[in-house]
């Protein structure tokens, strides 16, 4: 019947997307919501681009999640993203290892037409080989389109 089709394709958009891609030189596995396109490892790279007019967006997921593997530990020290004029709630995991306990931060803001980009500093540099970022519209009902422009780590 068409309600168990709408319930497995929805089940299917549950499932995180995987890729890889390139950030400052190194090659960084993703796992990531599923995005409204047809092409969600191409879409994703699009958050990675230095390019501030691509974006990917989520097709009904809010929270936004991306995690990032990176092949050796990295020392954070903030970062920031483009989320257009949206209001945001971001939690960011940091994971020294797989199995270690994550460090957590949370930052709030307000994107705007004329400053779309938040930027944000981490108390104190964190090392992280898995990296965990939540981006939640508190303001949208789900489902919703989580759009971000970019990210970039510092």
């Amino acid at each position: 019947n068409i309600d168990e089709i709408f319930a497995a394709e929805k089940a299917e958009r549950q499932v995180l997307q995987e890729s890889v891609v390139t950030i400052d030189g190194q090659d960084v596995k993703l796992r990531y919501s599923f995005l409204d396109s047809s092409s969600q490892a191409e879409s994703m790279a699009l958050v990675f681009d230095n390019d501030p007019y691509t974006l990917a967006k989520t097709f009904e997921n809010n929270p936004f999640f991306i995690e990032m593997t990176f092949p050796t530990p990295r020392t954070l020290n903030g970062f920031s993203i483009n989320i257009g004029s949206a209001q945001a709630q971001i939690t960011l995991k940091c994971y020294a290892t797989p199995d270690a306990e994550p460090t957590v931060y949370t930052f709030e803001g307000q994107g705007t037409k004329e400053k779309p980009e938040l930027s944000f500093v981490l108390p104190a540099p964190t090392e992280a080989k898995i990296l965990q970022i939540e981006m939640l519209d508190p303001l949208a009902s789900n489902p919703t389109k989580i759009h971000i422009w970019e990210i970039k780590l510092r």
